[in-house]
């Protein structure tokens, strides 16, 4: 998952640069965290910090990759 969100950095160079990068790799080791969690206690607890965790991790992401593409456009 970490690596599949790096490809906008690659693919569209121009626009998505390190801003993004950061913050697309500092999240997915949270979500990454996140999912071992479950699966090393699969409880309610567990899944539900796994379900808020992609609720908060999926407009951050969006939220930075607009924001950055923004600023490459503005620069």
């Amino acid at each position: 998952m970490i690596g599949l969100s790096l490809t906008p950095v690659w693919a569209v160079r121009d626009h998505v640069g390190w801003a993004y990068a950061v913050a697309a790799v500092v999240l997915g080791c949270g979500m990454l965290h996140l999912s071992m969690n479950l699966l090393g206690k699969r409880n309610d607890e567990h899944a539900r910090a796994l379900f808020l965790g992609s609720v908060i991790y999926l407009p951050i992401v969006l939220f930075v990759m607009v924001g950055d593409a923004a600023w490459s456009l503005l620069r």
